[in-house]
This record gives C-alpha cells, structure tokens and sequence, in this order.
C-alpha cells in the first residue's frame, strides 16, 4: 500500500511516517503541492493525505487545484483547522471529493487508519473497492490495537 502525504511541515511527514511506515505502509512525502501532483500523474497510489495549508497554494486554493488535476484518488484532509470549523464546512459542501478529515490537533494513528479506511470505502463502489488496501488497513489497526492493549497491561503490573 502506497500512501502519498503533501504536508509542508517536516515534523508532520516524519510523524506520519513514524505512525504508519512500521505498518508495512509506504508513505512518500512532499512538501509542496505542485511536486504531489506531478508525483500522482506518473506513479499509483492508494491514498492520499492533503494538507490545506501549503507554500505555494491555500485552503481552497489547494483543494481547487489538486481536484483539477487529480481525481482518481481518496483524499483525506490533514489540518489544523477545526473539524467543526466553516473552513471544513465550506469544503464538505464544496462537491469535491474530499473523502475524510482530520484534526492534526486530536490525530493519533487509529484515528488516521480509519480515516484512510473510511476514505477508501466513501470513493469506491463496492465492486471497485481495492480489498487488499482496506485488508492492509484493517490488519495496520489490529496491530495498533493491540500494542495499545499491551501498554495498558504492562502500565498495571
């Protein structure tokens, strides 16, 4: 699986790849949105992580210019604005395929794998639906699941 992050934030893309990498996710970062899109016309991906705030375009200047080049993909938006906020509002209802959000305020990693997951699921028809990538996500989840359990279990004893 093959997830392709456009984040300007160094220390964004490296905990994104910290979060996901160990999953067995590849991940490959850019930190502008001209170099992103240039990377999607040549090469497949699964997903793709946006962030709204970028150096060269931004909020609805990023999404107008990534779905008008790009639109064969799920996207989710990574942002610091608030998932309650107009700014988000105002894209959820501006018809582009913004599959899912989150908050880089409250993300962790499950929250990210089900986005992804969500993502994934909202773009395709059943019949299109790359069962393989929701089996990779779903087993990513399992493993984060679980590691959470055992930090628990080793806090009590």
């Amino acid at each position: 699986m093959r997830i392709v992050h456009i984040e300007d934030l160094e220390a964004w893309q490296c905990l994104v790849k910290a979060l996901l990498a160990p999953l067995g996710i590849e991940m490959v970062c850019f930190d502008r949105l001209n170099t992103g899109i240039e990377f999607l016309r040549e090469h497949s991906a699964d997903i793709v992580l946006l962030d709204l705030e970028l150096p060269d375009s931004s909020l609805y200047d990023t999404i107008q210019r990534f779905f008008g080049e790009i639109d064969f993909i799920p996207v989710v938006i990574i942002s610091a604005f608030d998932l309650q906020s107009e700014e988000v509002k105002k894209l959820q209802d501006s018809g582009y395929q913004v599959s899912a959000y989150v908050s880089k305020i409250e993300m962790n990693a499950l929250d990210l794998l089900q986005a992804c997951k969500e993502a994934i699921e909202r773009y395709y028809t059943t019949e299109q639906c790359p069962i393989q990538v929701l089996q990779q996500l779903t087993r990513a989840k399992e493993i984060l699941l679980h590691q959470k359990e055992q930090i628990v279990e080793d806090d009590l004893f």
